[in-house]
């Protein structure tokens, strides 16, 4: 049976930016080991595996920077008609559905 509900989370890992919400990725941020896919969100502009580990900011300490500085949806041809503090506030929702960790290297 547990061998089943590993089978079974790898299945349903979600595309939505653990950073921002943003729930249109191309990709899984990370798979089922950690692994990051180096996609950066249209919205926040988070890189999966180059921000957290080159960058060295978490996605709490990215998040209140990107709010802090105005939320600026980074690419604006993936923007909605309307982004305001309201419909970013709802998109943070989503972070509550994210499935997945990355792996962090030991130093």
């Amino acid at each position: 049976m547990q061998s089943s509900n590993k089978r079974n989370n790898k299945l349903h890992l979600l595309k939505i930016c653990p950073v921002c919400g943003y729930d249109k990725l191309e990709e899984v941020p990370y798979d089922e080991y950690g692994y990051p896919s180096h996609e950066i969100c249209s919205c926040c502009g988070y890189e999966f595996g180059y921000t957290d580990s080159h960058d060295k900011k978490g996605f709490g300490e990215y998040l209140v920077d990107w709010i802090n500085n105005g939320f600026e949806f980074k690419w604006k041809k993936d923007m909605p008609p309307v982004w305001n503090a309201e419909i970013m506030r709802e998109q943070l929702k989503n972070i509550s559905k994210v499935n997945y960790k990355p792996r962090i290297p030991k130093k």
